[in-house]
């Protein structure tokens, strides 16, 4: 599942319809580094998807205009 978030066009990408975009962009995150700590076999490719979560995540952030809106996700 998260092989299909980090590689989805910004456009198209279903973890971006959540609530909380944010939000969910944050756990997935902790959620992969805590997969990786624990299942070494897996570290690399949790950091990869990591890094590509978190840079959605900055796409994400850079087109919110409404600075209420902004605050209400943090």
């Amino acid at each position: 599942m998260f092989e299909n978030f980090a590689s989805e066009p910004f456009e198209s990408n279903r973890l971006l319809l959540s609530y909380n975009p944010m939000m969910s962009i944050a756990l997935s995150s902790d959620l992969l580094t805590k997969i990786g700590d624990k299942r070494r076999r897996f570290n690399d490719d949790c950091l990869n998807l990591k890094k590509s979560i978190l840079d959605l995540g900055k796409v994400f952030n850079a087109k919110i205009e409404d600075e209420d809106y902004y605050k209400s996700l943090i």
